[in-house]
């Protein structure tokens, strides 16, 4: 009988006493409309039971030190095997944290420099290494014989000595060095390269620095000098701060170079060897720390950038407020935005630096290695763990990426497809993946390779869960979990499981080119244009694109091809700064006319847990006006701001401050929110709870999901817009009070888009959406693309970035970037309407349309 995950009487969220078995070791797909209950049975309910279940193995001294989980709303579930999630929640919004560091390729490549790099003076750039005096010994011993020798002490006046010390001044009086050097039994000494007797040595410019180097020994190679010869090295390390400077004639030169008085009848060039026992160059007297991984991290005093702690950036010192309503940043002018001190920016492996690494593609960084030989017996282990988490980033589509790049810079699609190669990299077994939509933001072309390494950590013996709409993605699975048959509460049902090539209901149907083309793009008014001009922002190699206004254009290209750095990082700004001069544009580089610009991206609603959908939109203000009008609240005198639970107006609960959640703090886990005991999350007091509108309090309101309350408030005309605009974008099944921090980006990019909607229409507004059809079920697609060609049709523009195909052949324009991702890409490629780009041969998103008809 084949391993199962019997799951009975689920009841989390709108999930209807679901009752199912689902195949362990297998590549398992939940597919189902938008808030059918899919991430309610995959994340809520498995992934929760799994994690308790971890816990509750443990000792009993041990669960003391830990929070304890809740029981997910389920009957039972057996057979299950320790759960790892991988959803695309906001888990990296710390800015330290880089794509280097999620997927522990850093880490590796600190122990690597740590190990076996090859130390430079930061000052003076010559290599620095360790050697004991048995080396030095040997190394000096293989010189010509009968060759002079001349061994020196390098005195410290006057540079630092150490990064962690404090700059050493110089000495007002160079006699008491002198003197210093005479009582220690020493007479000669070579000072800025010129031989001298201290009896009367140069007066010295005390504002100057000054090498100075004590005359230990004078020797010739010869036999039986070794004995002398490792006495007198041990003085000069003594004396020298264990670095030592081996002074040797050349004696095949015949011409002197260097006649010095203090080394009289020298005949040959002289040269220099330096050495030392610990990292120091002795001719800079600059001493180094022994080097470890912390030498090389961004996060440790040891390693961080002094001037911008490790972050790599340094206020500017304006007072201008940027869009992020922050304070202006500039690239740290001392680290050149590496975040490391000067110290771990001097070593090398192979001749780079571990900062050139950071900044290398993680396609070339994987070249880089495969074809570097590694001759140390340390390197070589170390290299074996980066080449497949290397080669697995490239997989996974992110080969563009850059090591340094900062996560909280990434997609949500992007971050998840990083922390899916972790979980590779990390080579577990028997375990239970949970995917939430990893082909989110990847072009149909790299689906398949994520689709094989979705099959490569199935067939390492782990089990693999995925919420998934892709239609390519659900057919590759071994098993199918289809939830619905509708959203919210018409949703949570099991509607069908199979296996193989049987159909299920997602099966979308053919695919006519022409049925899908608009008629908008036969009209015979001549079309005006929004033209941008010789942009090279990041990749993109110098573009003039066109946008044809009053129209819907699609943005295409694979991952990483300048799609976000064209649209959101120059067309969005030169739009933005246009119209705050002069309000509208009649031209940015010939083009026509636009009066407003409307801006829908998928960061969160809000900086706190206590945005949500109905503070977003201006709902709330409607609502807490509405419950003011209400006899009890007028007999109590009570304002709007009473039902509000972002001020203490004397409304909220007090003893979460309104947020409905309490914080737990823990010695050994981060900290983590538990319902409030005291208003069991409603978020208001008693008090405030007695006031109710046709029986609901104003909590019960934010618990009523959007399509619920369209129909509860259908007469109230400002309410019924906003809720109106949500449900015809697809969010009926969401409550209007949910939590920003629990929203999707697809989710957030649609309320925000709602809000846009429910105004007063303008017309010439161009709208600028990336992938709003995020966690959208097709059904869901269509809808959303009936509002966009409406927008359209009233005067308006909408540019929208995405991979999704349906979108690509309702678009009336497509405009395609690549070939590739980071440096390979940046190029226009091509653009026309979906029939002309279909015809084209050698092109992904040609190819990807001529694929789904």
């Amino acid at each position: 009988m084949k391993p199962i995950i019997h799951i009975e009487g689920a009841r989390t969220h709108n999930l209807k006493n679901l009752t199912l078995d689902i195949p362990r070791n297998q590549f398992v797909v939940i597919t189902g409309p938008s808030g059918s209950g899919k991430s309610s049975l995959a994340f809520d309910t498995v992934f929760a039971e799994g994690q308790r279940q971890f816990l509750a193995s443990l000792s009993v001294s041990t669960r003391k030190l830990l929070r304890q989980l809740d029981r997910p709303d389920v009957d039972r579930i057996t057979g299950l095997p320790p759960t790892i999630a991988v959803d695309q929640r906001g888990h990296a919004a710390n800015p330290r944290s880089t794509v280097g560091t999620l997927t522990e390729i850093y880490d590796y490549l600190r122990l690597l420099y740590a190990r076996c790099g090859l130390v430079h003076c930061f000052q003076c750039g010559q290599p620095i290494r360790q050697t004991p005096q048995s080396q030095i010994i040997n190394a000096i011993l293989k010189l010509p014989p009968n060759c002079r020798l001349v061994i020196l002490a390098p005195i410290k006046t006057a540079e630092k000595n150490g990064h962690h010390k404090p700059h050493v001044q110089p000495p007002s009086d160079y006699a008491e060095v002198f003197d210093n050097i005479i009582k220690a039994g020493f007479y000669r000494a070579r000072i800025d390269s010129e031989w001298c007797d201290l009896a009367s040595p140069p007066k010295l410019d005390p504002a100057k620095p000054h090498r100075i180097e004590t005359v230990i020994d004078r020797l010739v190679l010869k036999e039986g000098i070794r004995s002398r010869l490792a006495e007198s090295l041990q003085l000069a390390l003594k004396h020298g701060n264990e670095s030592v400077i081996i002074a040797y004639e050349d004696i095949s030169k015949a011409e002197n170079t260097n006649p010095a008085s203090a080394a009289p009848n020298i005949p040959g060039t002289w040269h220099d060897l330096a050495f030392c026992t610990k990292y120091a160059c002795p001719h800079c007297n600059i001493t180094y720390q022994e080097l470890e991984p912390r030498t090389f991290s961004f996060n440790s005093p040891y390693g961080a950038c002094p001037v911008c702690e490790g972050t790599g950036e340094k206020g500017d010192g304006s007072d201008s407020v940027s869009s992020a309503d922050s304070r202006s940043f500039a690239v740290c002018p001392e680290c050149f935005g590496s975040r490391l001190r000067k110290e771990a920016r001097s070593v090398t492996v192979a001749d780079k630096r571990i900062d050139e690494i950071s900044a290398m593609p993680v396609e070339n960084v994987f070249a880089f290695f495969r074809h570097t030989d590694l001759q140390n017996e340390i390197a070589k282990p170390i290299a074996g763990q980066l080449l497949p988490r290397l080669e697995l980033m490239n997989a996974v589509g992110l080969g563009y990426l850059t090591l340094d790049r900062r996560a909280d810079t990434l997609s949500g699609g992007e971050l998840q497809r990083v922390r899916l190669a972790d979980a590779l990299g990390g080579g577990l077994t028997g375990a239970c993946y949970v995917l939430d939509e990893p082909t989110t933001g990847l072009h149909p072309r790299d689906t398949r390779r994520l689709i094989e390494t979705i099959k490569l950590l199935q067939k390492r013996g782990n089990s693999v869960l995925v919420v998934e709409h892709d239609e390519t993605v659900i057919r590759a699975a071994d098993y199918r979990i289809e939830i619905g048959p509708g959203s919210g509460k018409y949703g949570g049902e099991l509607i069908r499981t199979n296996s193989g090539t049987e159909t299920m209901s997602f099966a979308p149907p053919h695919r006519d080119m022409n049925a899908f083309i608009p008629q908008r793009i036969a009209a015979t008014s001549p079309v005006k244009h929004l033209i941008l001009e010789n942009v090279c922002t990041h990749n993109l190699k110098n573009l003039t694109v066109k946008f044809p206004l009053q129209k819907l254009i699609c943005i295409t290209g694979v991952s990483g091809s300048g799609k976000s750095s064209l649209i959101n990082e120059t067309l969005v700004p030169a739009v933005r700064k246009q119209l705050s001069q002069t309000g509208s544009i009649q031209s940015l580089c010939s083009g026509g006319n636009i009066g407003k610009l409307i801006e829908a991206d998928q960061t969160p609603l809000g900086k706190s847990s206590r945005s949500n959908p109905a503070t977003y939109s201006g709902l709330f203000d409607e609502l807490r006006k509405l419950f003011a009008q209400t006899r009890d609240a007028k007999r109590r005198g009570w304002k709007a701001n009473r039902f509000s639970f972002n001020n203490d107006s004397g409304g909220r609960c007090e003893a979460c401050r309104g947020q409905g959640t309490q914080k737990i703090e823990s010695e050994f886990l981060n900290d983590y929110h538990a319902v409030c005991p005291f208003c069991n999350g409603k978020r208001f007091n008693r008090q405030t709870l007695t006031v109710r509108y046709k029986g609901l309090s104003i909590a019960d309101v934010l618990d009523m999901p959007i399509e619920d309350a369209a129909g509860f408030f259908a007469n109230i005309p400002p309410i019924s817009r906003i809720l109106q605009s949500m449900q015809q974008i697809g969010l009926g099944y969401l409550p209007l009070g949910q939590s920003a921090s629990m929203l999707s980006g697809g989710e957030s990019q649609r309320v925000k888009l709602a809000a846009e909607l429910a105004k007063t229409e303008t017309g010439n507004t161009l709208y600028v959406l990336d992938e709003p059809t995020a966690g959208l079920h097709r059904s869901d697609v269509f809808r959303l693309m009936d509002v966009l060609t409406g927008l359209v049709e009233k005067g308006n523009t909408v540019i929208v970035i995405e991979h999704n195909l349906d979108v690509m052949f309702r678009s009336d324009w497509l405009i395609d970037l690549g070939p590739e991702g980071g440096e390979r890409g940046g190029y226009l490629l091509a653009e026309g309407t979906p029939q002309e780009i279909a015809a084209i041969e050698n092109n992904a998103t040609g190819q990807a349309l001529r694929s789904a008809c």
